[in-house]
């Protein structure tokens, strides 16, 4: 599984969350940017790839079971993001109270509703050599900002409407 980005910053710009190991243990860490060191997160052991929430009060991490889970922004229990057991989620956004903007293992873009429901939105178009749609924000209005890869790193940035999967350079 992988999980991007290694870090993330609240709307506000006063709280930085982002990925470290410390004793052999990777953890989600949060920092106040009038603090001048992180603290670990309890709850996040083995986790990666931090996304906070729209309200920045949950942040989702890739476990170290390979599933996405949630806890709140201060730490706590971790509660695992409802997806089929059989379904591998490579990137994750939070797309407004209905749920998340996924890319799936194998380069699907998809809507993952909180019920656990996938909705596929857009397929790696292969006659452009596309691997994989990575999600890389929701937009307002609810578009999603999508890197279509071809050769890691390099790709191609565009929009895709959630309803059709139409695609805007």
């Amino acid at each position: 599984a992988w999980a991007e980005p290694a870090s993330a910053m609240s709307s506000d710009g006063r709280l930085l969350l982002y990925n470290a190991d410390a004793d052999g243990v990777t953890r989600i860490y949060a920092r106040r940017l009038t603090d001048a060191v992180g603290t670990p997160l309890s709850g996040s052991e083995g986790g990666i790839g931090p996304v906070l929430s729209p309200d920045n009060l949950w942040v989702a991490f890739n476990g170290a079971n390979g599933r996405w889970q949630k806890i709140p922004v201060q730490g706590g229990a971790p509660v695992t993001i409802n997806y089929p057991p059989d379904v591998t989620v490579g990137v994750l956004r939070w797309n407004g109270m209905d749920g998340h903007a996924v890319t799936l293992g194998d380069g699907t873009l998809a809507l993952l509703r909180n019920t656990g429901a996938i909705d596929s939105v857009a397929v790696p178009d292969r006659t452009r050599h596309e691997q994989s749609l990575d999600v890389m924000e929701v937009l307002p209005g609810g578009n999603l900002l999508v890197i279509a890869t071809d050769d890691w790193p390099a790709g191609h940035l565009f929009s895709v409407e959630p309803a059709t999967g139409k695609r805007t350079p």
